[in-house]
């Protein structure tokens, strides 16, 4: 009698790897080989790699892309702003997206580490300790 709980065994390609392993993808429909060991369809493989290849190939950015100026967080905006909308038309891989705010965010930083640092010159001209918070001059 048949365990009706029993899964079905599982077909696998006929194909031996190089490395001597069978290959265990499910062969296609009616055929003993998986696609990518079917010698029927080498052709076809090939073809696909093409395709895929071409799919995959990283759009620059276009050589005449002006510079980019920024001063501030606020001046990032636009930048970000027209970076999204290349991905969407696809006009710009998400990789370089990518590349493009890994930069702008290291440029935040720059932007903060200079924003504190002229806070503390402007306490220290002003004579303002960090720790008390009182006037350095006035008698205690």
């Amino acid at each position: 009698m048949k365990n009706p709980k029993a899964k079905p065994v599982k077909q696998a390609c006929a194909a031996i790897k190089p490395d001597g392993s069978p290959c265990s993808a499910t062969p296609q429909q009616g055929k003993i080989f998986c696609f990518f060991h079917d010698p029927k369809k080498a052709e076809e493989r090939r073809d696909a790699q093409v395709r895929g290849g071409e799919g995959n190939r990283a759009l620059p950015l276009p050589i005449d892309a002006p510079d980019f100026n920024a001063e501030t967080v606020a001046d990032l905006r636009p930048l970000f702003l027209a970076t999204i909308n290349q991905v969407r038309r696809r006009e710009l891989s998400p990789n370089a997206a990518t590349a493009i705010s890994n930069l702008a965010n290291g440029l935040v930083k720059t932007f903060e580490d200079r924003d504190s640092r002229q806070r503390l010159r402007e306490l220290d001209e002003s004579g303002v300790t960090r720790r008390s918070g009182r006037n350095a001059a006035a008698p205690r």
